[in-house]
Order: C-alpha cells, then sequence, then structure tokens
C-alpha cells in the first residue's frame, strides 16, 4: 500500500506542545484522531472527492528529538497519486500557522485535554512495548473466525491446510512450488474429462486446490482484503453463498475453454468476491464516498490481474467467469442488502440465486463439448479391436496355415477395418495439437498395419513366400511409427 513518512525535528518547540497542534490541526482538517498517547498520535482522513484524501491513516511517533509523520493509504489502493504526501504537507501546514496564532493559555488547555484522553501504559497501541500495541501485531488473528470477519478466514484456513495436506501426502517436496498432473488431479483438479465424465464435483473442489505456495499465498491475500470490505456488507451466509457461487462458474467458464488442462485455485471465487463488491459499489448500499475512494483502487486491481492473467499457464478464463458472475451476483444480493429486515426476501433472493447456479451448471455441462473426453473413449474401442486384431501374431509358429488363414479373414483384417473406422472418427474431433500429431501417427500405424495384414493373407491364400520381402518391409516401417508413438 503507498505511504510516504517524515521526520520532523523538534526546534524550539517541545514534543508535548507539537502533539497538542498536530490534535488541532487534525480537527481543523476534519480528520478523526482515532487514538492519542504519550507515544504519538493516530487519525484518519475523511472520504472526500473534493478534499483528494481517500481515508488515509496519519500517524505520529515520538522520535529522540523529532516526530515520525506518516500517511499510510488503507484498503486496495495500488497508486495514491501523491495524497499521503499532500496530506503531511497539510498537517505540517496548518501546525505551523496554529504555532503563530495559539497563544500560551490555549495551548496549556489543549495538552491538558490531551493528557486527559490519551491511553497509557498497557493501553498504547503507538507504544511497540505496551500491551495492547503487542495484542494489536499478532498477525495470526487473521486465521481466526471473529466478528464481521467469520467467514473468510475460515476459507483461508481451509486453502492453506488442504495445500499443506496434499504436499505431505505427494511425497515429493517439489509439490511445494510445482505439484504434477496426478497429484492435482487426486485433490480435485477440474479437468474436462473427468468432470463431464461424473465427477462434477471437481467444479467445487478446485476452488480449494493451488498450484504451488506462491499460487496460494497470492490468492489467500487478496481473498483477505476483499473479505475484510465485503464480509461486513454481505453478513456470513450472503458471503459464503456469493463465494461459492462464483467460483463454480468460475470452473465452468474455465470448463469450457479448457480442453486438455487441468485447472485448480481459489482465484475464479476470488475474482467473483471482487465482482459482487464492484457491482456494489455502484449501489447506495456503500456511501459515496467510500464509493469514490474504492472504485478507482479497485478498477486498477482487476485490470492489472486480468492484464497479468494473459501470461501462460494462468487460467485467465476462470478469472474472467468469476468476474461477470460476481457483478451479476453482487445485482442479485443488492435487491436483498436495500431491505435487510426483509428475511422473505432475501431467502427468496438466495434461493433464486442457488437455483439460476445449479440450473445454468446442469445445462451449460450437457451442452459443453469435451473432444478429449471423446477422444478416451474411442481410443478405447481403438484398443479393443487392435488386441483383437493382433492376437493372430501370438498363435504359435506351429499353427497350420488353415487355422491362421480364418483368423486374418474372420478377426485380424475386420479389427483392423473396425480400427481405421475409429480413426475417422478421432480426424473429426477439434483435439489439441499435441493429440492431433497422435491421431496422425496413428492412422500411419493403422494403414501400415492393414497393409502387412493383407500381405500375409496373399501369401496363404496364394501358398507363397513371394511376398516375404514386402512384409518385412512393411514391418520395419510398422517399427519405425511405434518407436514414434512410444515416445
Amino acid at each position: 500500500m503507498p505511504k510516504h513518512i517524515v521526520e520532523f525535528p523538534l526546534q524550539n518547540i517541545s514534543y508535548e506542545d507539537f502533539i497538542a497542534l498536530a490534535a488541532k490541526a487534525c480537527e481543523e482538517l476534519k480528520w478523526t484522531i482515532t487514538f492519542i498517547s504519550e507515544s504519538g498520535l493516530r487519525a484518519e482522513s475523511p472520504m472526500s472527492f473534493a478534499k483528494n484524501t481517500y481515508g488515509e491513516e496519519i500517524t505520529l511517533l515520538r522520535k529522540d528529538g523529532a516526530v515520525e509523520i506518516k500517511s499510510k493509504s488503507k484498503g486496495n489502493t495500488l497508486f495514491d497519486f501523491g495524497r499521503n504526501r499532500k496530506n503531511i504537507e497539510a498537517l505540517l501546514s496548518n501546525i505551523e500557522v496554529l504555532r503563530n496564532t495559539t497563544d500560551s493559555h490555549e495551548s496549556s488547555q489543549l495538552k491538558q485535554t490531551i493528557i486527559e484522553n490519551q491511553a497509557t501504559g498497557d493501553d498504547d497501541l503507538l507504544n511497540p512495548g505496551s500491551l495492547a500495541a503487542r495484542e494489536e501485531k499478532k498477525w495470526w488473528k487473521i486465521f481466526i473466525p471473529s466478528g464481521d470477519l467469520f467467514i473468510t478466514p475460515i476459507l483461508i484456513d481451509i486453502n492453506i491446510v488442504l495445500f499443506i495436506l496434499m504436499v505431505i501426502s505427494s511425497g515429493d517436496a517439489g509439490t511445494i512450488f510445482q505439484p504434477n498432473t496426478d497429484i492435482l488431479l487426486k485433490w480435485g483438479g477440474n479437468f474436462k474429462p473427468y468432470t463431464l465424465g461424473g465427477e462434477w464435483w471437481r467444479l467445487f473442489t478446485c476452488m480449494f486446490e493451488h498450484i504451488g505456495i506462491i499460487h496460494v499465498l497470492m490468492n489467500m491475500y487478496a481473498l483477505l482484503y476483499v473479505g475484510i470490505f465485503l464480509e461486513p456488507i454481505l453478513g456470513k451466509l450472503k458471503f459464503i453463498i456469493a463465494y461459492v457461487v462464483t467460483g463454480i462458474v468460475a470452473s465452468m467458464v474455465s470448463l469450457w475453454w479448457h480442453d486438455n488442462t487441468v485447472s485448480a485455485g481459489a482465484s475464479g471465487a476470488i475474482f467473483g468476491m471482487y465482482g459482487v463488491f464492484f457491482a456494489l459499489l455502484f449501489t447506495n448500499i456503500i456511501d459515496p464516498q467510500v464509493r469514490k475512494s474504492l472504485l478507482p483502487s479497485l478498477g486498477i486491481f482487476i485490470g492489472y490481474n486480468l492484464l497479468f492473467g494473459i501470461k501462460a499457464g494462468v487460467d485467465n478464463s476462470a478469472h474472467i467467469g468469476g468476474l461477470v458472475s460476481g457483478l451479476l451476483t453482487g445485482i442479485i444480493l443488492y435487491i436483498s442488502l436495500k431491505q435487510p429486515q426483509n428475511k422473505v426476501r432475501e431467502k427468496i433472493v438466495l434461493a433464486t440465486l442457488i437455483g439460476l447456479t445449479l440450473a445454468g451448471s446442469v445445462f451449460s455441462m450437457s451442452r459443453i463439448e469435451d473432444p478429449v473426453g471423446e477422444y478416451v473413449k474411442i481410443m478405447a474401442k481403438y484398443s479393443e479391436c487392435e488386441e483383437r486384431a493382433l492376437n493372430v501374431y501370438r498363435l504359435p509358429d506351429s499353427t497350420n496355415k488353415e487355422l491362421l488363414l480364418t483368423e486374418f479373414n474372420n478377426t485380424t483384417i475386420p479389427n483392423l477395418d473396425r480400427c481405421n473406422e475409429e480413426m475417422q472418427k478421432l480426424q473429426k474431433l477439434k483435439l489439441p495439437d499435441e493429440l492431433k500429431k497422435r491421431v496422425d501417427i496413428l492412422e500411419q500405424y493403422t494403414t501400415l498395419r492393414r497393409t502387412e495384414a493383407n500381405l500375409r493373407k496373399k501369401a496363404l491364400v496364394e501358398n507363397t513366400d513371394a511376398y516375404n520381402e514386402a512384409i518385412g518391409e512393411e514391418v520395419d516401417k510398422i517399427n519405425k511409427i511405434l518407436a514414434e508413438i512410444n515416445k
């Protein structure tokens, strides 16, 4: 988050006088003092488009012979466009004016008011050694559900614990940074042939699986930030429903877009929550001043991550699916949020949202084409036919010619013809380039097998060795093709 820090030397003025003047200056700037103690002062600027302040946190801390003044942006702000620097300049300017216009009696009254209201000892949040400050800085609090931030910590905990379990179960330290495809599939990755093959639960489980520690940490950071703002607005039930709904839609879009990719991660659902938040920022649910503050930074955040998603290996289809579904979900939820006391309306809205998601998922699953899944099915039939066709080559050398000829006529050649029919089906599929190349090679192999089998049949019918050389050439070609396939 953007910030600006200035160390102001205390020359010809005591620390107590400076803090007293700073408190008065904050009041004149319409800043809200949130904490004051012997260690310093903390204030917040208002959400004001006219004053170009966006709720920054301003902190004054006592140093040796100086005061450290820091202005820090909050929320998802990526750029402050100089606001933090201007905050400090405005504060110092007002302090200087007050210093020249405030008489000693008024100054004494200000200091007395501060002494009466300031926190001391263990209550001093600005003193790193105090109990209150140590309690406030406990980073692990973000993992404990409490108050308005209840569901967000639970989701973070689930994602992190499942990632740790996945790494441990793999038995491979490299999984921490890049789990292999088998591990991802085992733990519920979204893969079109499996998901459309009946394992629909992968649309849900893939939302809690991550491809490496960097992936999970970045997603949990983004989830925490949107959760801090959005969960208090939506409440526990609507927040978790919105999370699951947008996550499933994101998984569906990923399923539609990718044929041969295992996708995983909470980013689809997280983008969905940012979409919900973005939609609500255009309603009267959120204060206009807050809206003006958050819209630019939220827009920049979403735009940056979508551009980053163009990078190879990032499932941008899930991001876009989550974002769009989040925008629509936010609009639907607004119907209940504008009348929070109407519980019947809330139930109808949530039931409608869940129903639309389920109906849309079932309909989409029935309409999505799965060329890779179809490839797997056709290849299973091809393998069965090939197995029967090659049975003749497993007969002992002592087998008489009549039996061999019968086997070629009734089993080998008919099954090779069926293999060729399956190959024609494969050629019509819109397969990824890698599989397309494999199909082309298999078609060559099938053609060579049929040619070689027909030559052997002719040799048996004519009872001659004249075809041995031609058969040998076909066998050499077949072996080369098999070597290429086995690569």
